[in-house]
């Protein structure tokens, strides 16, 4: 159930994805407030597929208001979002739920469409750039991080989504110039 990306080793040492119930997760929530605890951290591989392995993909959009129910939580955050799971009642949740911080921890990993398939990975920069725009609608002051991978094998330079003034330029100018795109998009 797990999404096995071709640079990912974590799916090899941790098995199949996994969700916690909603109720052990308030549990854990409600113990961590009562020790003085004000935020909570939601990590994961991926936590865009929480629910999918119980056959609820909105589970998620569900368990944010409960958690913002905790008296003694002052704000929660999410990480580890994949972008081409990130469903419109997600990003809604997340604005509109009392307590969720606004910040999104998108895992682009790539510009190049191309790229992102030999990954094993969905999207390209277009959809990246569409992503960060209905962000920006819902949330103008939302916080936005990313990584990226640079050094992926079989990445020609026509593949590389920075912009450097040692890199000739043709080829790279279409993808140097998204990701000047969505630099200034994160930004803003």
């Amino acid at each position: 159930m797990r999404s096995r990306c071709t640079f990912c080793a974590i799916p090899q040492f941790r098995g199949s994805f996994v969700s916690r119930r909603p109720t052990e997760i308030i549990d854990e929530a409600k113990w961590l407030a009562d020790n003085g605890v004000s935020e909570l951290f939601l990590v994961s591989e991926n936590t865009t597929s929480y629910g999918k392995d119980f056959g609820d993909l909105k589970l998620m959009e569900s368990l944010l208001p409960e958690l913002s129910k905790i008296d003694g939580v002052e704000r929660i955050r999410l990480s580890y979002l994949q972008p081409a799971e990130v469903r419109p009642t997600l990003l809604q949740a997340m604005i509109a739920t009392e307590k969720v911080v606004p910040y999104f921890d998108l895992s682009f990993q790539h510009a190049s469409g191309t790229l992102l398939r030999r990954m094993r990975r969905f999207g390209d920069g277009e959809k990246f750039l569409h992503l960060i725009t209905q962000i920006r609608a819902l949330s103008p002051e939302a916080g936005i991080r990313s990584n990226f991978i640079v050094g992926f094998p079989g990445r020609a330079r026509a593949n590389i989504a920075i912009s450097s003034p040692s890199l000739p330029k043709q080829g790279s100018m279409q993808l140097a110039s998204l990701a000047i795109q969505m630099k200034m998009a994160l930004k803003r």
